[in-house]
């Protein structure tokens, strides 16, 4: 394939805005990925690819189109041009059009994004990385059913009528185990994702893994508890992704499908949180110098001791409070319109302990929870929780004790997380842009079969 970098970004713009466009933007992103895959315990694939995607957006007076796709050559991506320009001159008015942001540059403060080491990884380490992570499962009665350990390194181009390009470059890391007992049931999923390979890590998240797997075997369904949850940190960060992310979206207050509409100034959150979009922690996924918009990000404190200080917006959510992009707009493809999200969404908890154990020494009474299911059912307009524990490990007077399952937890997120938050630990894990820490939190039904 045609290295990406003959694909002239700015001779695009001028082509679309020759053709008929009013205003244009490009997005243009190369990757080079290796991924090495195993089953039962033995490798059984690892494949190379290389890919350069381009995603254009224009618009004539109001109307606004979109077209991408992956591209080698510049014939290629003019067509692409054609087809979003066609697109636009078919789609109907929109009229709180502001046009695309004119601020486009890049934060004022740098981020590690890009790892030498990662990036120059060759697919034998990698082969030998997967096989050591099998090895550490030896004798633990324990099976690797699915592995899949892989690395990317890459750039992002954006530019548009109103300025760049800006690039940034950037590697990922991501590896997933799902270990399961020989001959019994149960299992258990566990996930490293960074921007950087970090070996140490990844031995962790398989020798958890390998615990867990053990432990869901002999979980047995709990009856109704009560006390504290404890919600681990990977598991904190996705009730917060489901319910609280959306809540923030300055796109759903302006579209009436947020409780947090009007409450800018309140206190929304318990005083000991703090929540902080912060797109310059090192090696973080989310983390980013500019958005999907162009435009620079910064960091921004969302709740203050549980104070809501501020919405998420894009350049156009913005625009119509006649206010400027938080730099938090983000594309599902480099084609698609963005939306308001979180860089990384940093959740602090004041008082935290520095392990998860020291955290739980404080709970006399509750349930530890480290896996769910179904908490996609949770509504975010009403806050409402709404998953069952798949793995989980009843505390008492302090101790993490037997494993459980089948417990399905209820309550309303924010009365929870507002008055029940009794603390938490400093073991953090980021998941799709919400980085968290273990919270201990009352206020939430714990309800379970007999055993």
């Amino acid at each position: 394939m045609p290295s990406s970098e003959s694909i002239d970004v700015e001779r695009l713009i001028g082509y679309a805005i020759r053709e008929g466009a009013g205003e244009v933007e490009v997005t243009l992103t190369h990757t080079r990925s290796t991924v090495v895959q195993a089953k039962n315990n033995i490798i059984d694939r690892s494949v190379t690819s290389e890919t350069t995607l381009l995603g254009v957006r224009v618009s004539v007076g109001r109307k606004t189109g979109g077209a991408g796709g992956e591209i080698s050559t510049m014939g290629q991506a003019k067509k692409i041009v054609d087809k979003a320009i066609k697109i636009a001159r078919s789609a109907q008015e929109d009229p709180y059009w502001p046009g695309f942001n004119p601020n486009v540059g890049i934060a004022s403060e740098s981020v590690e994004l890009y790892d030498k080491r990662t990036a120059s990884v060759s697919v034998d380490e990698l082969v030998g990385l997967l096989r050591d992570q099998i090895a550490l499962l030896g004798d633990s009665k324990v099976v690797a059913s699915e592995a899949s350990l892989r690395v990317s390194t890459g750039y992002t181009i954006y530019a548009s009528v109103h300025g760049g390009p800006v690039r940034e470059e950037a590697t990922s890391a991501a590896y997933t185990i799902e270990a399961k007992p020989h001959g019994g049931e149960g299992g258990y999923v566990d996930w490293y994702l960074k921007r950087r390979l970090e070996t140490g890590r990844i031995e962790d998240t398989t020798r958890r893994a390998a615990r867990r797997a053990l432990d869901s075997g002999r979980a047995k369904p709990a009856g109704d508890l009560k006390g504290h949850v404890i919600f681990e940190s990977g598991e904190a960060a996705s009730i917060i992704m489901t319910i609280l992310v959306p809540a923030i979206s300055a796109y759903n207050v302006q579209q009436g499908r947020s409780p947090l509409a009007g409450r800018l100034g309140e206190q929304v959150l318990s005083e000991r949180l703090t929540v902080v979009d912060d797109p310059f922690m090192p090696y973080e996924t989310g983390s980013a110098v500019f958005d999907d918009e162009g435009h620079p990000t910064s960091r921004k404190s969302v709740f203050s001791r549980g104070v809501l200080e501020t919405f998420l917006y894009d350049h156009y959510t913005a625009s119509r409070e006649g206010r400027e992009s938080t730099g938090n707009g983000f594309r599902r493809a480099p084609w698609s319109s963005p939306s308001p999200a979180p860089t990384n969404l940093d959740v602090r908890v004041e008082g935290s302990k520095p392990t998860l154990e020291e955290a739980v020494s404080s709970v006399d009474e509750g349930l530890l929870v480290v896996s769910t299911i179904g908490s996609w059912l949770s509504n975010p307009v009403s806050g409402q929780i709404n998953s069952t524990v798949t793995l989980g490990y009843i505390v008492r007077g302090g101790s993490i004790e037997e494993p459980v399952k089948s417990i399905a937890l209820g309550g309303n997120f924010y009365e929870a997380f507002k008055s029940g938050v009794a603390g938490g630990a400093s073991d953090k894990r980021c998941l799709f842009g919400v980085c968290s820490p273990s919270i201990i939190v009352e206020g939430i039904s714990m309800a379970g079969a007999k055993r």
